[in-house]
């Protein structure tokens, strides 16, 4: 009798028990259907792998890449070197009623230049140590006072004078980086690479860590302060300071945009994506020849390229953060609006499944999710820095 209670009371057990478990598993799978795990490559099959949604995003993105177009080559005009030549005081000359060419020919030597050719010198000038009686000869009897051989040859000491037919102003003849401050040019794009190289390493970092729009917004907002301070800028050094940060800034601005527009499409179109937003730049590029000519002082230039950051205050609103970057730092439910978005924009009904995959996406092959992300970072620093290194070799080729 107490053995047959004793089975009957480990049957309710054992029953009980069961249920218990199957309405334990029933509530983890529920708990786990209802956790948002968003699976991107999943949703680009129905967004469509360079959809509606994905070229809204992309075609404004890629402006930035344009405008750096316009900051990187302008340089070639900010800092165009027109003919120039010593400042001499010609009222001192003034009683031997010369010609122009007679007043060059007594306060500018000749010399040869690099084709060995004669041409008047620029950095250097004819000083005399001249008499009362003098004033009161003419220009024959100067000359014949003062041959050639016995003139004395000194550099600049009162400044320069710059032919301004061809552009009002640069910075070269603001502050007169001639002669021996020439340097200071190369040295302000020499600063403006470095810049490069700091805004590649900084820069990326900080997209990585923070997030590719924030990240964007803020180096926009930087870099059209600085370009926007240069143009003021009181003196060499404060120009050559803002070309370093524009340059730091810009490089932010021109490779972030390249990542957005490559993680948002399907791994099938990011080499179509990485090569139109260079169209961008082209378009920049030869924009900028117009844009000079017609805007001769350098100060105007400056802004003028330096305004169309303002169309990007547009970002706020109509630029979404990277869905694969929300997914690698688990902001699966901002992902998951983000994409349902994108649904309404291609007009395209996302079945559940994209939403609540069964294996997380950071679980999933890297090829497709951290790898892919990772290789369009080091692909944009790689050609980014090749196309600079180009560019600074073509600009120092201008001035030759």
């Amino acid at each position: 009798m107490a053995d047959t209670v004793m089975a009957e009371v480990d049957h309710d057990v054992i029953d009980l028990y069961s249920r218990n478990e199957a309405q334990a598993g029933k509530e983890r799978h529920k708990s786990a259907s209802d956790t948002i795990v968003v699976n991107y490559d999943k949703a680009l099959e129905y967004l469509g792998g360079f959809g509606p949604w994905q070229k809204r995003v992309f075609f404004p993105v890629a402006l930035p890449i344009a405008i750096g177009a316009l900051q990187v080559m302008g340089i070639v005009f900010l800092a165009f070197e027109p003919d120039f030549q010593c400042r001499v005081p010609l009222e001192t000359f003034s009683a031997l009623n010369a010609t122009p060419a007679e007043l060059l020919n007594v306060t500018i030597p000749w010399e040869l230049n690099k084709d060995k050719e004669w041409q008047r010198s620029q950095c250097k000038r004819y000083s005399y140590n001249l008499s009362d009686t003098v004033f009161n000869t003419t220009y024959e009897e100067f000359v014949e006072a003062y041959p050639a051989a016995n003139r004395t040859q000194i550099p600049c000491d009162r400044g320069y004078q710059h032919d301004t037919s061809e552009y009002k102003s640069t910075v070269v003849t603001d502050w007169d980086l001639v002669c021996g401050d020439s340097w200071k040019v190369k040295l302000a794009k020499s600063l403006w690479m470095a810049g490069l190289m700091v805004g590649a390493v900084v820069g990326g970092h900080a997209a990585d860590r923070w997030g590719r729009k924030p990240v964007l917004l803020v180096a926009l907002a930087v870099n059209f302060v600085f370009a926007t301070a240069s143009a003021f800028s009181p003196n060499y050094i404060a120009f050559a300071a803002y070309r370093f940060l524009m340059g730091a800034t810009k490089m932010v601005t021109t490779l972030v945009p390249f990542v957005i527009g490559t993680e948002l499409v399907s791994s099938d179109k990011r080499g179509l994506v990485g090569m139109v937003i260079w169209i961008y730049w082209a378009v920049g590029y030869i924009l900028l020849a117009g844009i000079a000519y017609l805007i001769r002082p350098w100060m105007w230039l400056q802004i003028a390229t330096t305004a169309p950051f303002l169309v990007c205050i547009s970002f706020w609103w109509i630029i979404p953060e990277s869905p694969r970057w929300l997914i690698s730092r688990n902001r699966h439910e901002e992902a998951a609006a983000i994409v349902r978005k994108a649904a309404e924009v291609a007009n395209v009904t996302i079945p559940d499944e994209v939403f609540y995959d069964a294996i997380p996406l950071s679980q999933t092959s890297t090829c497709s999710v951290y790898v892919s992300w990772a290789f369009n970072f080091d692909r944009a620093h790689a050609y980014l820095e090749w196309r600079t290194s180009l560019l600074y070799v073509l600009i120092l080729g201008t001035e030759q």
